[in-house]
């Protein structure tokens, strides 16, 4: 990241971490082997990010006022719904 970071969640074993960033950037994470699996860029910054329940897909949450669902497979942005008026700063 270039920028600070927002947020951090882990995944369900361990294994995994996402980061969300201020630089527009939120980056998941080998835990295991500390490389980089996945790099989701949008032009805003990310204030959070958390698992699907089946892991299935990242869920981001912006200063853009919307929450995007990208794929976990290959990272790729699925949909984004706007999530009201103001900031998504966090995501459960």
């Amino acid at each position: 990241h270039r920028g600070a970071v927002n947020s951090i969640v882990c995944n369900a074993d361990g294994s995994q971490a996402a980061s969300a960033s201020a630089d527009g950037s939120c980056i998941i994470w080998d835990l295991h082997k500390g490389v980089r699996i996945h790099a989701l860029y949008e032009p805003t910054v990310f204030n959070s990010v958390c698992y699907h329940p089946d892991e299935s897909q990242y869920i981001t949450g912006s200063a853009n006022n919307k929450i995007g669902f990208w794929d976990a497979y290959d990272g790729s942005p699925i949909r984004f719904i706007t999530g009201g008026e103001d900031d998504i700063t966090c995501l459960d």
